[in-house]
């Protein structure tokens, strides 16, 4: 959780489609591997201690304990955090895109992206409103396409010519093709030619609503396609899908184990198994995006309700080797969790190899070498996967003061850090200082807050039960704003 803080904040100094892109942005920066390097194994390694928990809580609690415990820890969180900290991250990520539109006077872009501000601002500094964008088209018939009757409205008020030939035709005919009467009737009531036949409807002309499947603004709509993207939370959906088909092969196994009186021996036998699972997930990067036309490294993430299927299978298997491995002993009756990771510091070593050869063959060598890179991405997952699970166990398996406050703290900073993030870049973006210092900055500045907000707002309050469960204060000690209060009503007896 505590790199996924640290991966979005070096995202803006990463060129890619991140809503906040700094002006030290470069491809060759040291910050651009190190978003590699963390993208490459963070949620794999996370669904496998998933997998691992799930497995755990199920066979010492039983399946309905487990569903509830998800369901409290899991899925409630996850409703609320889409309800109220999903339209803040839009909402920033909204801000920062439209600053740096009106920052570049792409008025096509904003007027397509439908940034009424930044389409003022610009008009009032004297922008040429019908001047084309990067693709040829002006900004009149890139608000039609769009979809946006007040985008429209606005240009045309502004003087924007309706009759603008483009070589896509007019603005009109991009109207008539996505089947938007509105903003067609604007514009034939703004001086555009009527393309309709004589006393006819929208409705006859031939190519009326024909781009609305393909793909027009109201292409791909449904249910599903309406609700909010899921940005950062989708890795609790994913979770909790994961809960859902894992309940019933837990069901059939307590079923089985009731009915046949297996032993512990034959309960563990789905175990060996899991081996197959390493080579397994292969399949499913191979026919991730970046693939053969496009170089990429690591999977591909998917925040849309619908997830895509190469995505999902790929974590399924590594949620599916956590589970597995709970029950998983080695030759001489040891847990494997306890033993997997034992040679950490050579496995770690051989990731960092794999690192290095990998992130060359997937940007250097092309397509040809696209099943190689993806094996090499695949191997590095779960090499740093096995390595740290194997440090950690031999660093950290006692009780740590320190490390549980992180562990219990990271769960919320990671729900609620991405709009400070990215309020927090497009703070520093123009400035010109090293984007290192930058990137310090941002994370130093946004975990210091989070852990404040934690602290005073969350840990010892019904957010932090719901996400930790409960958390006992110090003997003695009182909530911050009962130590106020008292202090406030002493000086008043004074």
């Amino acid at each position: 959780m505590l790199l996924g803080i640290g991966l979005h904040a070096a995202l803006s100094f990463y060129p890619s489609a991140w809503p906040v892109q700094d002006s030290r942005a470069s491809p060759d920066g040291l910050l651009d591997e190190a978003v590699l390097a963390i993208h490459g194994f963070r949620m794999p390694l996370f669904f496998v201690l998933s997998g691992l928990f799930t497995a755990l809580l199920w066979r010492r609690r039983g399946l309905s304990a487990l569903l509830g415990h998800r369901f409290r820890r899991i899925a409630v969180p996850f409703v609320l955090a889409m309800l109220l900290i999903v339209p803040t991250v839009d909402w920033a990520a909204e801000r920062a895109v439209e600053q740096q539109v009106t920052d570049s006077g792409d008025l096509a872009s904003a007027a397509y992206l439908g940034y009424e501000g930044a389409v003022s601002a610009m008009l009032d500094d004297g922008a040429d409103i019908d001047a084309p964008g990067a693709d040829g088209l002006p900004p009149l018939y890139l608000a039609a396409v769009a979809g946006d009757p007040a985008m429209v409205d606005l240009l045309l008020d502004r003087g924007a010519d309706p009759n603008a030939l483009t070589s896509e035709g007019m603005a009109v005919d991009a109207a008539v093709y996505f089947g938007l009467a509105d903003i067609a009737e604007a514009l034939v009531a703004a001086g555009s030619r009527d393309p309709r036949p004589a006393a006819g409807e929208w409705e006859d002309i031939s190519y009326w609503a024909t781009g609305l499947v393909a793909s027009g603004p109201a292409a791909g709509q449904g249910p599903l396609s309406r609700l909010p993207a899921l940005h950062h939370l989708w890795f609790l959906w994913f979770l909790i899908l994961f809960v859902l088909l894992f309940a019933p092969v837990a069901w059939l196994a307590d079923r089985l184990r009731r009915s046949v009186a297996i032993g512990a021996s034959w309960a563990r036998w789905p175990a060996r198994f899991m081996w197959l699972l390493i080579p397994l997930v292969v399949l499913p990067q191979l026919t991730m995006e970046g693939g053969e036309t496009i170089a990429a490294f690591g999977p591909d993430t998917s925040i849309t309700w619908i997830p895509d299927a190469s995505v999902f299978a790929y974590y399924l298997l590594f949620f599916a080797f956590g589970a597995l491995l709970f029950s998983a002993v080695d030759p001489a009756g040891r847990p494997r969790v306890e033993t997997l990771g034992r040679h950490w510091w050579l496995l770690l070593g051989a990731a960092a190899v794999v690192l290095v050869v990998a992130l060359r063959v997937t940007f250097e060598e092309g397509g040809e070498w696209h099943a190689w890179a993806s094996s090499l991405q695949v191997a590095y997952a779960w090499l740093m996967t096995f390595g740290l699970m194997g440090l950690f166990r031999a660093f950290l398996s006692g009780e740590h003061r320190i490390v549980r406050y992180l562990s219990d703290s990271s769960y919320w900073q990671y729900l609620a850090h991405l709009t400070l993030v990215l309020l927090l870049q497009e703070w520093v973006r123009t400035w010109d200082v090293p984007a290192g210092i930058k990137f310090g900055l941002i994370v130093v500045l946004a975990c210091t807050v989070l852990l404040l907000s934690y602290q005073f707002l969350v840990r010892y309050t019904p957010i932090g039960t719901l996400l930790n469960g409960t958390r006992n204060r110090p003997p003695g000690a009182r909530p911050w704003w009962s130590r106020v209060g008292r202090r406030v009503t002493t000086t008043a007896g004074r």
